[in-house]
């Protein structure tokens, strides 16, 4: 019985890690986002550069397991 309460804590505590991280990535990707968007000087360069950061992203979450999102 005790198993369970420890996996319950531990699997609490990677929830509020993955959320905090989330949360990170998430400020950064903004920040990234702002960046590539004043940077580069054409449209199609901020698309694509702005496209493959959301996509790295995308990538990233879908590494997390379904039971954690």
């Amino acid at each position: 019985m005790n198993s369970n309460k420890n996996d319950t804590k531990h699997e609490t505590a990677i929830r509020i890690l993955l959320h905090y991280a989330g949360s990170l990535i998430g400020g950064l990707l903004v920040l990234l986002c702002a960046y590539w968007f004043f940077h580069f000087e054409t449209w199609t360069e901020r698309g694509i550069y702005i496209g493959l950061t959301l996509l790295a992203v995308y990538i990233l979450l879908k590494l997390v397991p379904e039971k954690y999102r």
